[in-house]
């Protein structure tokens, strides 16, 4: 028979907001602690909060048990939709990508929050990061009389699927840089798939 002693700790709040490049509140970022910025806690980690969502003063409060914390606020796949925004003054859509604490694009750049008895953490502010938007293009060609066809992309953070016009073409714009998966199936019979 093992035996173990566990210590109980207070839960402790790290609250803060989430701003954009122009210091206005974001709402609807997921944000979440970890103890290393490259990998997440469990979703269900120590029955506290380790993630939540911004509200629309583009605040947001975790529960986490004592320790030190990597922040990473992830925003929701731009736009929600495959058409890009089109703007009558000529202005480009500002996309934003995953940020770390307190305003890095990748985890080396991230800074540890420490969560403590008697400290404060309760004014953190991430200040949310551009991040190259891609377009990805090209045609579905097949046998004649094929016609048009469903095209899904996939990858870790994102699914989208659409028709091509009658002339095979099909793009998926505001995508960032990564590693995704296509696959066409067009309407005609008989069933055809790509590899």
């Amino acid at each position: 028979t093992e035996i173990y002693t566990l210590s109980l700790h207070d839960a402790l709040p790290i609250s803060g907001r989430v701003l954009d490049e122009a210091g206005d509140p974001v709402m609807g970022i997921h944000v979440s602690a970890s103890h290393s910025a490259a990998e997440p806690l469990p979703p269900a980690f120590m029955g506290g909060s380790p993630s939540g969502t911004t509200d629309d003063r583009g605040a947001f409060r975790l529960v986490v048990p004592p320790g030190k914390y990597y922040l990473v606020a992830v925003p929701p796949e731009s736009g929600g939709g495959d058409t890009a925004e089109i703007r009558t003054d000529g202005s480009a859509e500002v996309i934003y990508g995953d940020t770390y604490y307190p305003n890095s694009a990748s985890a080396d750049g991230a800074a540890p929050i420490e969560a403590a008895a008697g400290r404060d953490v309760s004014s953190i502010e991430v200040r949310l990061v551009r991040r190259q938007s891609l377009t990805l293009g090209g045609t579905v060609t097949g046998p004649a009389g094929s016609g048009p066809a469903t095209i899904w992309l996939r990858s870790k953070r994102t699914s989208r699927s659409m028709t091509t016009g009658s002339d095979g073409r099909f793009s998926f714009p505001r995508l960032e840089p990564g590693i995704y998966q296509l696959y066409a199936q067009p309407a005609a019979r008989p069933p055809l798939q790509s590899q």
